[in-house]
């Protein structure tokens, strides 16, 4: 019964969370504004990428700013989803 029962949160789990779904996470400093990096994680928690910006301070609690990193966000996943499903090369002859 255990078993099962594990098997079954694994399974909504999974179902729960795209495969493809990232989250993105913001590295501020309040009091030296003059950097920020943002670090984009998949949906198994692991770091895909970071983007490190000099000169900008990101709040988070600003709409337009989350829309942004949003935009960010969707821009570098269909950068990476079309990177990975080049072409193979053709045959020479």
């Amino acid at each position: 019964m255990l078993l099962l029962t594990a098997v079954l949160l694994a399974t909504a789990e999974v179902i729960a969370q795209p495969a493809d779904s990232l989250y993105w996470v913001v590295e501020t400093n309040i009091h030296h504004p003059n950097y920020t990096i943002v670090h984009f994680y998949n949906h198994r928690n692991v770091k895909v990428h970071e983007v490190r910006m000099q000169g900008v301070y990101i709040d988070i609690r600003n709409p337009k700013q989350r829309k942004k990193l949003d935009l960010l966000m969707k821009q570098f996943h269909d950068r990476s989803v079309t990177s990975s499903k080049r072409r193979k090369p053709k045959n020479t002859i």
